[in-house]
């Protein structure tokens, strides 16, 4: 039960990061349809390059399951986390900024 708890809230931190990666794409590219997809590509792809190239501990399919990569830990997963927020925050904030924030 506690495992199904703790899955449950993790995969809703990580659903949140791609939610607003979608939102923050729509600010950069004007093709519906490329927004749409944009955060499943990223999700996705790394994962058939990255155990290629010796990466295989950041690919973002750990992300919602904790136990789909042994070389992976939590640190690594959660900081993950918090760098794909970071880089969405700012960039949202950057193009919100200039595009609809004025100062009169």
């Amino acid at each position: 039960m506690l495992y199904s708890v703790i899955t449950i809230i993790n995969s809703g931190f990580f659903a949140t990061i791609y939610a607003n990666l979608g939102l923050v794409s729509t600010f950069f590219i004007r093709h519906k349809l490329v927004s749409i997809v944009m955060p499943f590509m990223i999700y996705i792809l790394p994962s058939f390059v990255f155990p290629f190239v010796g990466l295989d501990q950041f690919e973002p399919v750990t992300t919602f399951d904790l136990t789909a990569n042994t070389s992976a830990t939590a640190v690594i997963v959660y900081s993950q986390m918090v760098v794909f927020f970071l880089v969405i925050a700012v960039l949202g904030y950057v193009r919100l900024k200039k595009e609809v924030i004025t100062y009169d």
